[in-house]
């Protein structure tokens, strides 16, 4: 997967963009066009560059950043803690808010708690982030003047974007925990719990909610894509000094290295990510456990 992602990522970016015609002055001519193409490696066969790229990869050598003159690894990699940072914090609210109130409005199902529930899960999904961000800045950074707008450096500036992440994944994971929910609930082994004298918490807690965790922690490791994705948006928009708002400046810059390595970093982490859900899951679920 890690290699066609490489593929896909170098075919499309060598394809529309020469970033020899970025870095140079618009009255340079066609001769310095040629000759910093040379320099930087560009007047080769495509596939000749694939190649060297590839086995560059392999090393953890993805060339010098066209703008910065650095290794482009290590940029994406000084910036990498503070969008993790940023994506755990919303994943971490969101698990916060929604798995309580999936949970309410099973037990309370078809009555104020649950509509409730239903109509904050629908408002969150048809908002689209960039447009909620922006309204985060608006009411709670000018018209309240209470948390900073962008930037970082305090508890207080990963609110307002963390917050925006979270509002991203939460109905799916809140509606997620109800209908499974729901469906354990009517379980015999639930209804043998309570016949035994357990309290209503136990047997939501320790017996109902851990199974019903188990397709929330699947459809965890598909949102950290997700999670990602939305840090581009929400990190643009509130400055945030991460890979993403890096990863779109590079793009604008068609500094090929920098993109090249962040999708890379992104790819293995999602791989990294889908392996511990399966080992949560097992964990979760002694009948997936081998051995």
């Amino acid at each position: 997967m890690i290699w066609g992602i490489s593929l896909i990522t170098f075919s499309l970016l060598h394809l529309f963009r020469d970033p020899a015609l970025i870095l140079l002055p618009p009255e340079a001519t066609k001769q310095d066009v040629e000759l910093l193409r040379k320099e930087m490696g560009l007047d080769k066969p495509l596939i000749v560059q694939y190649f060297k790229f590839l086995s560059g990869m392999a090393k953890g050598d993805f060339g010098k950043s066209f703008v910065a003159h650095r290794p482009a690894l290590g940029l994406v990699l000084e910036r990498m803690p503070m969008t993790l940072w940023l994506a755990a914090s919303g994943l971490l609210l969101a698990l916060i808010i929604s798995i309580p109130l999936g949970v309410l409005a099973a037990v309370h199902r078809n009555r104020i708690q649950d509509h409730s529930a239903s109509v904050l899960a629908v408002l969150g999904q048809a908002m689209p982030l960039f447009w909620l961000d922006i309204m985060l800045i608006i009411i709670f950074a000018v018209k309240l003047r209470l948390l900073p707008a962008s930037g970082a450096g305090s508890f207080y500036h990963i609110i307002l974007p963390a917050s925006g992440i979270a509002v991203s994944i939460l109905p799916i994971l809140m509606r997620l925990t109800r209908s499974r929910m729901i469906e354990i609930l009517s379980q015999d082994y639930i209804r043998t719990a309570r016949a035994k004298g357990l309290g209503e918490r136990a047997v939501l807690f320790r017996h109902a909610l851990r199974n019903a965790l188990i397709p929330v922690i699947t459809i965890l490791g598909f949102q950290f894509g997700m999670l990602l994705s939305g840090a581009v948006i929400t990190e643009t928009i509130f400055a945030w000094p991460g890979v993403a708002s890096l990863v779109v400046e590079s793009i604008f810059n068609s500094d090929f290295p920098v993109v090249q390595a962040a999708v890379v970093v992104f790819a293995i982490l999602i791989v990294i990510a889908n392996l511990l859900t399966d080992i949560t899951t097992a964990w979760l679920d002694p009948k997936l456990r081998f051995g």
